[in-house]
């Protein structure tokens, strides 16, 4: 919604965050919810783009995807 359109906006291309760590505590939002909403605009960019998105096991066993070319 709102806050992810916001956190990657503050990202890319305002720069009133220089990290995604800066956007959450701007957002309200914690750390780990971020970095989450920022994976998953970057593999919505990535599927735009054409490319292939895998499911691969991430840290601590948490189901991940990665894109493949």
């Amino acid at each position: 919604g709102e806050e992810v359109l916001q956190l990657i906006k503050q990202v890319y291309w305002d720069g009133s965050a220089r990290r995604i760590e800066d956007a959450a505590m701007r957002l309200y939002i914690s750390e780990s919810t971020a970095i989450r909403w920022h994976g998953d605009f970057i593999r919505a960019v990535g599927r735009g783009l054409g490319f292939s998105v895998v499911a691969a096991k991430g840290d601590m066993n948490e189901q991940k995807e990665e894109i493949t070319g």
